[in-house]
């Protein structure tokens, strides 16, 4: 699965750097909502440092996703977009943990709705005798909120050793540890993990003529296959 991280760094100079950080740590950073099962989720959010945290949400919905059309909208109006997310902004003391909840306030009809959630803290001064560098990892979480009974429709096609897939179906699918091996099926070659979002085309080449197999997954349901 993958992880998307928010990099802010504040410096205070000042003479010598010496480091301090502040750590916030997820317990997930996907959430997959299927069509069928109680709409609402949690994810755990931890203060794994001595310093007080500031934790603000912005939420946001993806439109077109994975295509040059792809559009990121702030969510203003949770009832329209579909998707609440609460509290939007918390303190977290040291070593705390707390609770933000996700609620699907109305089902997916044709296919998926994606969204991404900024969680990202914000600190005080440092306090140093020293120039000091403050490193704040935030998370950019994805949420997809699929249509009741949707079913992965991956399909690809081979020009030698190009492989080009596309998602013509009502839901997403994650391609994972993928490999392509030598016709001795030796010297395997790592192939890069992607999400197909629904009409969204993706063409990769391999290092061998021979096939390519990959773990292809829609939420629970995963199967390996050849290309």
């Amino acid at each position: 699965m993958q992880k998307w991280m928010l990099f802010l760094i504040a410096v205070m100079l000042a003479g010598v750097i010496s480091p301090a950080q502040a750590d916030m740590v997820l317990n997930k950073v996907v959430i997959d909502f299927p069509g069928d099962k109680v709409p609402r989720d949690d994810i755990k959010i931890q203060n794994t440092g001595d310093e007080t945290l500031f934790v603000l949400v912005e939420p946001f919905q993806i439109l077109n996703p994975g295509t040059k059309q792809q559009k990121r909208e702030k969510i203003r109006d949770p009832g329209k977009a579909g998707l609440l997310v609460t509290p939007n902004r918390f303190v977290l003391q040291a070593k705390q943990t707390k609770i933000m909840r996700l609620v699907v306030l109305r089902p997916a009809e044709k296919m998926d709705r994606v969204y991404r959630l900024t969680v990202r803290p914000v600190v005080g001064d440092v306090k140093a005798n020293q120039t000091a560098v403050k490193i704040v990892i935030g998370y950019d979480v994805l949420v997809v909120v699929r249509p009741s009974g949707a079913k992965g429709n991956l399909q690809s096609t081979r020009d030698g050793k190009k492989i080009t897939f596309t998602n013509p179906g009502q839901t997403s699918v994650l391609l994972s540890n993928g490999k392509n091996c030598d016709a001795d099926g030796k010297n395997c070659v790592d192939l890069p993990p992607k999400r197909m979002y629904v009409n969204t085309e993706w063409t990769t080449e391999l290092k061998y003529d021979t096939p390519a197999v990959y773990y292809v997954s829609v939420r629970d349901d995963i199967l390996l296959k050849e290309f």
